[in-house]
């Protein structure tokens, strides 16, 4: 059912104060620390970092890292392994050989062998389409939609039932703080909500869309359709700035995501 004047004002209130929450992948409080300034404004600096969180998008997956912490800890650990090198490495065998000797490996998702090849392909992707410097490859898109549609095109697994990892990506890279806006030429205004489970979740109990089942993923017209009904729901509370709800919405969606939700009355 629809939320009430009194719950819609809760929400607000989570939202406004949680969205000035610094995400998890680059929160300076949590460890491993990162091995770089996620804020710096130095050209060199900003190209690692646009490069290192399209990395870590690309496999904030369940099946592969379980969860989100262990993103983190992956590129962490990988980024101590190899320094910069590791935005050059495009065999997967490479990263599959470092990934095995961690104290961690074993707390990844079952698919975790996938992190390898997806790292892979995406390096492959910066080196060959963005000539390694994504701010400059940006410059070429007006809009986040067609960023996305053209790392899409490009790189599986942020495509298809994947692409909301765009739009994490997205948000991360072009609202300001406590995101990093890299693509600053890029708007807010003009960003998706991403369909993350956890979104789903707290989107079904608001009764903006029918359900959160995994089906939801399975057609990406019914996915966009979802996506789009929890963007329009966004922007009726923050018109420039929808994907403000989105880290709010993951820390709500955590907690409900033990439970069964649908909007049916």
């Amino acid at each position: 059912m629809a939320a009430t004047d009194d719950v819609l004002s809760l929400l607000v209130d989570f939202i406004n104060k949680n969205s000035n929450v610094a995400d998890i992948q680059w929160d300076r409080r949590m460890s491993p620390r990162l091995l770089f300034n996620p804020y710096s404004e130095n050209y060199e600096d900003r190209k690692i970092i646009a490069h290192y969180f399209l990395l870590t998008a690309s496999i904030l997956d369940d099946t592969v890292v379980g969860y989100p912490e262990n993103a983190r800890m992956l590129l962490s650990y990988f980024h101590e392994a190899f320094g910069n090198t590791l935005f050059d490495i495009k065999k997967a065998h490479i990263f599959e050989e470092e990934i095995v000797k961690s104290d961690f490996y074993y707390d990844l998702g079952p698919n975790k062998k996938a992190a390898s090849e997806i790292m892979a392909s995406v390096n492959l992707f910066v080196k060959t389409r963005a000539e390694k410097n994504l701010l400059a490859y940006s410059q070429r898109f007006s809009k986040p939609k067609d960023f996305i549609d053209d790392i899409a095109q490009n790189v599986k697994a942020l495509s298809g039932p994947h692409l909301d990892k765009a739009w994490t990506y997205m948000r991360w890279m072009v609202r300001p703080a406590p995101d990093l806006q890299i693509y600053d030429h890029l708007l807010p205004e003009d960003l998706y909500v991403p369909l993350t489970k956890e979104n789903a979740n707290v989107a079904a109990s608001l009764g903006v869309i029918e359900s959160a089942s995994p089906s939801l993923w399975r057609d990406e017209k019914t996915a966009a359709v979802a996506r789009q009904k929890i963007t329009d729901y966004a922007k009726r509370l923050y018109p420039q700035d929808p994907a403000k709800v989105d880290y709010p919405f993951f820390l709500l969606g955590r907690w409900l995501r033990q439970k069964t939700l649908t909007g049916t009355r």
